[in-house]
């Protein structure tokens, strides 16, 4: 019987590329330099040359590309990918809302945050072919053991960071150069998003689905208030590692719902503010005949400053995402840092465990191999036209 060739997920090109980056960091800072060695029409042209000897053979474009500086390597890799599989990851409108969340509430515990990613996730691998779901996982893969080698580097130093705030930055360096080439989002999903904001509930909601032993959140809250809360019971639980972390994410979201009810309480207490200082505004006879008298004795020295009466929330940066409540009332700003692409590449690398790329590039390829061979007859001869649904 013939053999079956292996399954390849994805394209040696990029398999390639991938190789000669890592030979040459970390530093993760090395895939900036030398990237305006190159023109984007040379680029482009290297690009083609290597899609086009992919069929025939590597080894000289291999041998080409080792000659060129890291950051054209990089800039050939960003084509490659751009032209060759355009859009790599669209994530839905419930993904991005649940990046600007996490963005938000930065107090989720880690397990809630993968749980409801990982669900939202395998909603999307339903609709992207093999092939690409292949590729995502092989460059999140690669990300992971960038990230774990550029935090050992820096560790060798002396620099005065745990391991935990470069993993972050590592991420953060990372989504700055390739959100704009892995991840597209819809204009529409963003003007809804960024627009139309989120709703208030929208975090309370997610936070008590993700409330794992927290039976009643507001009998819980009212003894969280009242200080009289009562224990978790060990006997409730099959080890104490699982003791400890029920009551670690216990304490999370007391915190998380106590800070999130005084911002509700903030923000109605202002805007009750402005509507009382809105309707105060306009003075009687009396104060606008004294207010005359003052401006014409102090007219020359005193500049009078129009107080505030209109609330208004804290203003942000170019990208911003309103929070309203039950009513439609605009209660503050989520200030993000980056774009809605950015906040989404960076919560596949942080939130998504390294694990679950490892599953996902497995199962695909078992799933390959079972094709292949339930298109091939007992003899060894191919079955031309025969779909595996039909065999």
């Amino acid at each position: 019987m013939t053999p079956i060739p292996p399954y390849m997920p994805y394209p040696t090109v990029i398999g390639i590329l991938f190789d000669l980056l890592e030979k040459r960091i970390p530093p993760l800072s090395k895939l900036c330099i030398g990237r305006r060695d190159k023109t984007p029409e040379e680029i482009n042209a290297i690009s083609e040359n290597l899609k086009r000897n992919s069929a025939v053979g590597l080894s000289f474009a291999i041998q080409s590309l080792a000659d060129h500086s890291t950051g054209v390597i990089f800039e050939v890799l960003r084509c490659y990918i751009e032209k060759n599989f355009p859009a790599l990851f669209e994530p839905t409108q419930n993904f991005c809302k649940m990046g600007v969340i996490f963005h938000h509430t930065i107090d989720i515990h880690q397990s809630d945050k993968r749980c409801y990613a990982t669900e939202e996730l395998d909603k999307i691998f339903k609709r992207m072919p093999s092939r690409r779901v292949s590729l995502l996982s092989l460059i999140m893969r690669r990300f992971h053991i960038w990230v774990q080698e550029e935090v050992a580097h820096q560790l060798r130093g002396n620099i005065q960071k745990t391991s935990e705030e470069l993993k972050q930055e590592a991420f953060s360096f990372l989504a700055d150069i390739f959100s704009s080439t892995l991840v597209r989002i819809s204009e529409r999903r963003e003007v809804a998003i960024i627009t139309n904001g989120i709703k208030y509930e929208d975090i309370e909601i997610f936070l008590v689905a993700n409330l794992y032993f927290l039976e009643d959140y507001e009998s819980e809250m009212a003894k969280h208030e009242a200080e009289n809360q009562v224990p978790l019971n060990p006997k409730d639980f099959l080890n104490a590692t699982d003791y400890i972390q029920a009551r670690e994410r216990q304490e999370r979201y007391a915190k998380i719902f106590a800070n999130l009810r005084l911002a509700k309480e903030n923000a109605k207490r202002d805007r009750e503010r402005a509507e009382a200082l809105q309707a105060n505004s306009r003075p009687t006879d009396r104060e606008f005949e004294q207010m005359k008298q003052a401006k014409k004795v102090h007219a020359p020295d005193i500049i009078i400053d129009e107080p505030e009466i209109y609330y208004k929330p804290r203003a942000c940066g170019p990208t911003s995402v309103k929070i309203f409540d039950q009513d439609g009332r605009h209660m503050e700003n989520i200030c993000l840092k980056k774009s809605l692409d950015w906040c989404s590449l960076y919560t596949l690398m942080t939130v998504i465990s390294v694990d679950y790329w490892h599953t996902t590039a497995l199962e695909l390829a078992k799933t390959q191999q079972q094709k292949e061979k339930m298109r091939r007859s007992k003899n060894g001869s191919w079955r031309r036209g025969v779909s595996a649904q039909r065999i």
